[in-house]
């Protein structure tokens, strides 16, 4: 992790539980499908985690080569267990953009039932290994799970390549590698791959989410992929 995870206290806080309690009540859930019986829940980060869009690109610019590799089979692998909601750093107007030029909200293959933006979040203080503070943004999945009625940390995980965004839910987080499609051998990342199988296997665990130090994902992937 790039923190040190927050302990208890944070949330018996009268003044954070009163900011996330503003934060809740302002989010508005705008459903694009429904969710279906039974599913986990996958919170998505969009930037570094599923694709690479250049900053200094118009949004209208994005295109197949902004994709992770493996994107599109890793969403349609992993929507077999669980339902999608993106939630990225990025104002709803932008985002629409993305997902509608990527073809994400018309696929026929898997659906994102709702998209969470920029103005969900908020800033709190964490410590670094060293012991200093610093502030920095947070995806609060509580915020979900106090709108949406069965989702809790039992059934819920978020992948994201920055761990400081579930700082308030570190059990639920699942952190992969970020995505730069200039950098040498990107062609070849085999991280979605990867995740899929992990994703997958908990998802089906008897045991439940819970069960499961998703921070040692990767040891638990190469095992599965050991007994083949």
């Amino acid at each position: 992790f790039d923190y040190q995870g927050l302990c208890d206290e944070w949330h018996r806080s009268r003044r954070h539980a009163a900011t996330l309690s503003k934060f809740t009540a302002k989010t508005e859930i705008n459903w694009l499908t429904p969710r279906r019986k039974g599913k986990k829940l996958l919170v998505l980060d969009l930037d570094h985690t599923l694709l690479d869009f250049n900053r200094h690109d118009a949004p209208t610019d994005v295109s197949a080569n902004s994709k992770r590799p493996g994107m599109d089979a890793f969403l349609e692998a992993v929507y077999e267990d669980c339902d999608f909601v993106i939630w990225s750093q990025t104002h709803w107007r932008w985002l629409e953009l993305k997902l509608t030029a990527l073809g994400m909200l018309a696929s026929p293959k898997y659906k994102i039932i709702f998209v969470m933006d920029k103005t969900s979040m908020f800033r709190i203080v964490s410590k670094k290994r060293d012991g200093t503070e610093f502030r920095h943004a947070i995806k609060p999945l509580r915020i979900i799970w106090d709108k949406m009625e069965g989702w809790n940390a039992a059934n819920t995980l978020h992948l994201d390549d920055l761990s400081r965004n579930f700082a308030l839910n570190p059990r639920s987080g699942v952190k992969c590698r970020a995505y730069h499609r200039d950098k040498p051998n990107a062609s070849s990342d085999v991280e979605l791959p990867a995740l899929a199988a992990y994703l997958a296997h908990v998802a089906r665990c008897p045991k439940g989410l819970s069960s499961f130090d998703h921070g040692k994902w990767r040891a638990v992937w190469k095992q599965i992929r050991k007994e083949g």
